[in-house]
């Protein structure tokens, strides 16, 4: 019962459906442990029914049930809930029994149908936001209004298929709104779509823009539904207005341009000025009735603009007017004429506009000007300038102070008299008028010529220059008080080039350089690097300024300017002298030359760009003799000398014959080069030049190291004494030709001791230890208690004899028999007098070594102790003696499962154990330590370990345990397979490795464990009985129904029956071994009812049940074996598919052909279900269904199209529409109605694959 909690008269989401289930016994006996489920609700609560209290359902009882379920919308949108429940129970044999729900009666098993109140409905709002792009604070044609469409579900079912339109707009876009993307409009979604509109002219001219959009869909039944727009409410349909602002205005610009009829240039009374007026509209809005006047003019013609002929200034149009005006005497006077003109129209709403012109700008409204001339003042007036030089001390060129005289005539070029002249000159102070006014009136007449005259006295910038220019300026007053003026010329009236005066130039220069030399360390003399400071003065020797100044030094890189630029100019001017330094670093040549001689030069530019340049002088600016400075010379040598004894029989002692290597270091301590290199040494016959004289020249130079090298043989006496003594001499000449000369010394270049080499006196002994395993059993590996035999060798490897040798061995258990030994000669050898033996330990065979190292001790003839660590068979080495202990590591596993049948029952189920034990055993000789145990087995759960040391031998059965815990996959199996390894270290830390056997130590069996348990396999089919042999199907013909058990367990099964809800099931029971099969005891027949012959189909589906030899109960659901699809519904890895039957209709085979095969791969061959012949009966329906009756797709008018089946869902209450279904098999029901209005239909298998 339908619960309408709002009391709307209609379904909503969560409002609720109550059912009542009423359950009965139809039986003949009491059945317990009643359970009503259903798949659509969670919780059913028992309401009353059991009236004598015992807990079962009697013959004569009723029990009821209630529950409530919240309606979803996918209910709402099917319009109705279908489902059904289930009542189990067991009746007194304690056998499980079943039955569907019915919607009325207890004979069926229909599900229950609650229909649902649909409501569908839709509105939209459209809202339009006008966009000012330009930001100018008005409407433009094209800028745009914005239009956001709000479209909402109004109604209680999801709405498809949903599109806006609005005629004003081409475009509208969706933006978002369908939360759940399924592309409906569901109850609780809010869809949003935009679009934008450009605005026209006549928009604007209107003042708003006015439309209405459209929204339309399709509800869940596909009836379509639709709304207007409104602006607000989704109640109303009101167009949506959107305001568009308006801005009025005109503008006029006039512009003069004067006619110079007569063509002499200026201005003359009745000549015309032509005025042009250009009028534009500054608006939005078209201006109408346009009117131009002007107070100077009496006639304004119009020449164009209005484009499109409407009489109506357009905003993008601009109209054109003329006019002439005659000019006068006074606009002459006035030297121009000024007025301005009114423009005046009305606009869309009749509102006036005007405006005054401008004469350049749509903004301003200034007056327009016209100018008219009166001549030109800047041509009337003119000066000519003549300039002499005095020599004014003969001396033949120019000096500072000697002067120019310049002359200055002045003319009158115009026609009316000027006053107030005045001559000026930037370069000259006072210029004196001469004469020229010949009236005496003050005034320039046309005809006057009036004469100035001034002294300038030149400077030295002027010399430099070579010239003087210069030009005077002569100003006065027109008779209308208008200044006139000129720029002199120097020839003539009508050009203004300055007046150039020359002057004569020599230019020289002169340079002097001096050098000082820095002892920098003060020792007194000159050294390499030290260095000499130049100055250089530099002297303008001329009369004009230098520039460009450079002093180089082909013996100095870099020369630094100090001063005497003293205005800062960068030239030389006459009265500077300028200063510039630089450091020489002296070299080797230099000091060996004892000076250093050079000369530097100047070059610099004169103000024509002629170079001049000079040779220093040491002293005069007049010569230009080279700069010479002395450098102090120092003549010294010295020679070290070293000697090394060379052990070359390598016995570390020196020996009669063997040799000492000396090195003479030869080094100049002075600071000139030194020739003529002598090395003598009276105890050496040939001393030989090793290298030093890095460049060749046969010179020791100062920073050269020169070697030379000699051997001496040792004698007999050089050993008895201990050491050699000598000392060398060296000799050479000085860059003067003066002999210098040096005593060698040990190690230094300032002393002459002589050179002394030791020669070594020594005694020595060695020791030899070596073993040898005895392996007494002969197994090839050591055991505890077997031996190791050392022998001990002494030989004496010194120059002297030793005495009382004893052997000390600190291995403990070692015994060492013998000794001491009395005496060792040179070179003796002693293998005899001691020998040891030792017990191996486990420790020992689990180091797999022994090692150790014995000494021995004696005293040379000195009573110093002599001694040596043993060596494994060296006498220079000092080795451990390590004796091999053959090894072998090994463990073995073995893992044993026993199951734990938990509950008695004498099989495995899922949840119940198996126990595994695990025994480690050492079969090696050595100790393994760390050993753990790992097993890949998912799910067991392994404790203990690790084991942390097990002995050779010994046997660990208790540290690990582990526990699994049977899985639905292990019975499906019929048994637990797995491994473990064992992994543990040796002494040496490498892996020592095992995989478990079952029970052996000597094998690596898998450890099996057998899982008892029943199963059972229960295929049917079914075949129609034809039993008129028409070749149709009738109600009250049969289906033949064959049944096929197998016992697919480990374990024989009893009592084996079938039920099924259709028909009764004759046969059985039986009994099966595992792996038996029976297919002839079941059978069962069927007869068609009118409503399988409407459905064309019949589906079903039995379950076989049997116990084990404990009364376990085991089921399995019947397979359809010719189904492909293979669905697994109870999970135990059969296919569980339900048998379906296809009962064949009525239907000519000439009307349409039925290809029943859909291959959807895109190769264009069967890619869709295919009806040959549908195209003729458009009165169509197809329906496809899957193999538990589910309608997968439905269509009215099926045609061989892009909307035929192609194996995605497309029913019209399918879930999951549009998806790809499963490969398998389907099956199809097509009605149609033929030519003669005869109803024909047809079933039968459909195969989809991919």
């Amino acid at each position: 019962v339908f619960n309408d909690e709002d009391a709307d008269g209609c379904s909503d989401v969560d409002e609720t459906i109550t059912y009542t289930f009423t359950v009965t016994n139809e039986g003949n006996v009491s059945l317990s442990d009643i359970v009503v489920t259903d798949p659509l609700i969670a919780g059913i609560t028992f309401v009353d029914g059991d009236t004598d209290g015992d807990g079962e359902l009697d013959v004569t009882e009723t029990w009821t049930y209630t529950a409530d379920y919240a309606i979803t919308q996918d209910d709402i949108d099917a319009g109705q809930v279908t489902n059904q429940a289930t009542v189990a129970g067991t009746d007194t044999n304690d056998n499980p029994l079943s039955d569907l729900s019915d919607d009325t009666s207890v004979l069926e098993d229909n599900p229950t149908v609650s229909p649902l109140c649909q409501s569908p409905a839709i509105a939209i709002l459209k809202v339009g936001v006008f966009n000012d792009e330009d930001a100018d604070g008005c409407s433009d044609v094209d800028e745009t209004i914005t239009y956001t469409f709000t479209v909402t579900n109004e109604g209680n079912v999801s709405l498809s298929d949903i599109v806006v339109t609005d005629p004003l707009i081409a475009g509208i876009t969706f933006v978002d709104g369908d939360t759940d993307g399924d592309g409906e409009l569901d109850v609780t979604e809010t869809w949003t779509y935009t679009a934008d509109y450009a605005i026209t002219q006549d928009d604007i001219d209107a003042g708003q823009v006015t439309n209405q959009a459209t929204v339309a869909g399709t509800d869940t039944n596909d009836n379509p539904l639709s709304d207007l727009s409104d602006d607000t409410s989704v109640l109303e349909d009101d167009p949506t207005v959107t305001g568009v602002c308006q801005d009025a205005a005109i503008a006029i610009i006039k512009v003069g341009v004067l006619n110079d009829e007569d063509a002499d240039g200026c201005s003359d009374v009745d000549e015309t000025i032509t005025y042009t007026f250009t009028v534009t509209n500054e608006g939005n809005v078209s201006l109408s009735d346009i009117v131009v006047t002007d107070p100077l003019i009496a006639g304004i013609t119009f020449v164009d603009g209005d484009t499109d002929g409407d009489g109506e200034l357009d905003v993008t149009e601009t109209w054109t007017y003329t006019a002439d005006y005659a000019i006068t005497q006074d606009d002459i006077d006035a030297g121009q004429v000024t007025n301005q003109a009114t423009v005046a129209g009305t606009d869309t709403n009749d509102n006036p506009v005007s405006d005054l012109s401008d004469d350049d700008s749509v903004l301003e409204n200034d007056p327009t000007i016209t100018e008219i001339c009166q001549g030109d003042p800047n041509d009337a007036i003119a000066i000519i300038k003549v300039g002499v030089f005095n020599d004014e001390d003969a001396d033949g060129c120019s000096d500072v102070d000697e002067t120019i005289t310049y002359t200055f005539t002045v003319t009158n070029e115009g026609n009316v008299s000027l006053s107030d002249i005045v001559v000026t000159d930037p370069l000259i102070a006072g210029i004196t008028f001469v004469d020229g006014d010949t009236d005496g009136d003050g005034e320039l007449d046309v005809t006057e010529t009036w004469t100035y005259t001034a002294d300038y006295a030149i400077t030295q910038d002027d010399i430099d220059a070579g010239q003087v220019t210069n030009q005077a300026t002569v100003a006065g007053t027109d008779t209308n008080d208008n200044p006139v003026s000129d720029l002199s010329d120097d020839t003539s009236v009508l050009e203004d080039d300055p007046t150039v005066t020359g002057v004569c130039q020599d230019a020289a220069i002169a340079i002097i350089k001096v050098g000082v030399f820095n002892d920098e360390d003060a020792d007194g003399c000159s050294d390499v690097d030290e260095t000499i400071t130049y100055t250089f003065t530099v002297t303008n020797e001329g009369n004009v300024s230098l520039s460009d100044i450079v002093v180089t030094d082909p013996l100095i890189a870099g020369i630094t300017f100090v001063d005497g630029d003293t205005d800062g100019d960068g030239e030389l001017d006459v009265t500077e002298t300028w200063t510039y330094t630089a450091d020489y670093a002296i070299t080797q040549d230099d000091i060996d030359a004892g000076q250093v001689t050079n000369q530097a030069t100047v070059a610099g530019t004169d103000t024509n760009d002629n170079p001049v340049s000079d040779l220093s002088d040491d002293t005069s600016v007049l010569e230009d003799d080279p700069t010479v400075t002395g450098v102090c010379q120092d003549a010294a040598i010295a020679i070290i000398k070293v000697g090394v004894f060379n052990d070359e029989d390598a016995d570390g002692c020196s020996d009669v014959g063997e040799t000492i290597t000396y090195t003479f270091t030869v080094t100049n301590e002075g600071n000139v080069s030194l020739s003529d290199i002598v090395v003598t040494d009276p105890l050496i016959a040939g001393i030989t030049f090793v290298d030093g004289d890095t460049d060749g020249d046969g010179e020791l130079d100062v920073d050269e190291t020169w070697t030379y090298t000699a051997e001496y043989t040792i004698t007999q006496d050089d050993i008895d004494a201990g050491a050699v003594l000598n000392q060398a001499t060296v000799e050479g000449t000085d860059t003067n030709g003066d002999i210098v000369s040096d005593l060698s010394d040990d190690d230094s270049t300032v002393e002459d001791d002589i050179t002394t080499t030791e020669l070594c006196q020594g005694a020595s002994i060695a020791l030899i230890k070596t073993g040898i395993f005895n392996d007494e059993n002969g197994d090839g590996i050591a055991q505890v208690g077997e031996t190791i035999s050392y022998t001990f060798t002494v030989i004496n490897n010194g120059n002297v004899t030793v005495t009382n040798i004893v052997i000390t061995d600190p291995l403990t258990g070692l015994v060492l028999n013998g000794g001491p030994i009395a005496s060792l000669e040179p070179g003796e050898v002693d293998n005899t007098t001691y020998t040891g033996e030792y017990t191996i330990t486990q420790a020992d065979i689990d180091a797999g070594e022994v090692v150790n190292q014995a000494l021995a001790t004696g005293q040379d003839p000195n009573g110093d102790d002599v001694s040596d660590d043993s060596d494994d068979d060296s006498p220079i080495e000092d080795d451990t003696t390590i004796t091999i202990l053959p090894q072998g590591s090994s463990i073995s596993l073995i893992k044993t499962g026993v199951l734990n049948d938990e509950n008695g029952d004498g099989f495995a189920q899922v949840g119940e154990t198996i126990t595994y034990t695990f025994i480690v055993t050492n079969t090696g000789n050595v100790t393994v330590t760390n050993i753990t145990i790992d097993d890949p087995l998912p799910g067991l759960e392994l404790n203990g370990g690790p084991i942390a040391e097990l002995q050779p031998g010994e046997v660990d059965s208790t540290t690990f345990t582990g526990v699994y815990v049977i899985t639905e996959e292990d019975l499906l199996n019929g048994e637990v397979v797995n491994q473990a390894i064992a992994t543990g270290q040796d002494p040496n830390g490498d892996d020592v490795i095992d995989i478990s056997d079952d029970d052996t130590n000597l094998e690596d069996d898998e450890t099996v464990t057998t899982l008892p348990q029943g199963s059972l396999e229960l295929e049917k089919t079914g075949a129609i009985v034809d039993l008129n042999g028409d070749e149709f199907t009738q109600e009250g013909e049969l289906i033949q129904y064959t049944f096929k058990v197998t016992n697919t367990g480990n374990v024989p099964l009893f009592n084996i029956t079938i039920d099924d809800p259709l028909v009764t099931v004759e046969g059985g029971p039986i009994d099966l071994l595992p792996g038996e099969m029976d297919s002839t005891t079941f059978t069962a027949t069927y007869i068609l009812t009118e409503e399988d012959i409407d459905a064309l189909i019949v589906i079903n589906q039995a379950t076989v049940t049997g116990e084990d030899e404990d009364g376990n109960v085991v089921t399995d659901l019947s397979d359809d074996p010719t189904e492909i699809a293979d669905v697994d519904v109870e999970g135990d890895g059969d296919p569980d598919d339900p048998t379906v039957t296809i009962i064949t209709g009525v239907l000519n085979e000439e009307d349409v052909e039925v290809f029943n095969g859909v291959t959807p791969d895109g190769d264009n061959s069967n890619d869709i279900f295919i009806i040959r012949g549908i195209d003729r009966f458009p009165d169509n329906t197809v329906q496809i269904f899957n193999r538990w009756g589910v309608e997968v797709y439905f269509r009215e008018g099926y045609l061989n199209d892009t909307d035929a089946f192609d194996g995605t869902s497309q029913a019209r209450a399918t879930l999951n529409k549009g998806k790809e279904l499963p490969v398998g098999t389907y099956y199809y029901i097509l009605r149609f109605v033929n030519d003669d209005g005869e109803t024909r239909q047809q079933a039968g298998y459909l195969y989809l694959n991919r």
